[in-house]
Parts: C-alpha cells; structure tokens; sequence
C-alpha cells in the first residue's frame, strides 16, 4: 500500500530517470494536450514493483521481465502492490525456474500496472 502519491513523488522520480516531459509536472501543458491534470510515469510504478522484488528474490536471477502499463495515474491516488509466485517449473536442461507476477492497482482495483519477472534459480529450489 502505498500514497497517496503527491506530483512531488512524480516530480522526484522524473529527475531520477531523467524524464522531462512536462505532462508529468505542468498542470497549463497537460490541460492544454486534453488530459484533467498532471499523471505518474508508468515506469514509476514498474520500477517499485521491481525494488519490491528485488528486496524478496535475488535480482541475479532474473531472466526475463516483461511490463504492461494498463492506465495512468493522477496525484493523490493510493496504489496497491501486489507479488505471487505464478509459475514453478522445470527447464528441458533440468534447470529450476519460477515466474513471479507483480501487480500495481489504484484502492478501487483499476489496474496501473502488471510485470511479469522470470527467475532461474539454478539447482536451488525456487521460493
């Protein structure tokens, strides 16, 4: 559970990543281009579902990760973080992976965005 998000928490992470588009800070730029005000970076979100990850499983491991931005999110909003382990397998070369998919959601349930992280944990027994 995280917020409510503040436009100095976008602001803040805009300068970290280097972002300067001014829909993420400028209320005049983003009424002007049809949108009700300022909104998140949706990489915002994936990269805090990442850090959430990173602090449960070893980041080493990971193989592959894929991000779907479903929405946007707007200043004030109060964002839901979610983690499960969906997949545990086996490769064909007997090496032992696990799927674990993240989710971000506003507090109704609108999703923000869902992320998708596979691991190969080698011969240790995966979470």
């Amino acid at each position: 559970d995280a917020g409510p998000l503040m436009l100095r928490d976008i602001v803040r992470f805009q300068g970290i990543v280097g972002e300067d588009n001014a829909l993420h800070h400028d209320l005049v730029w983003a009424k002007k281009h049809g949108f009700p005000e300022v909104f998140g970076l949706g990489t915002h979100q994936a990269s805090m579902l990442v850090g959430y990850e990173a602090h449960w499983l070893d980041p080493a491991t990971v193989r592959c990760f894929r991000a779907r931005f479903r929405s946007v999110y707007w200043p004030g909003d109060r964002l839901l973080y979610r983690g499960v382990v969906s997949k545990k397998y086996l490769t064909d070369s007997g090496q032992r992976m696990a799927d674990i998919s993240l989710s971000c959601a506003r507090a109704n349930g609108d999703p923000v965005v869902d992320v998708v992280m596979s691991h190969n944990f080698g011969s240790v027994d995966p979470v």
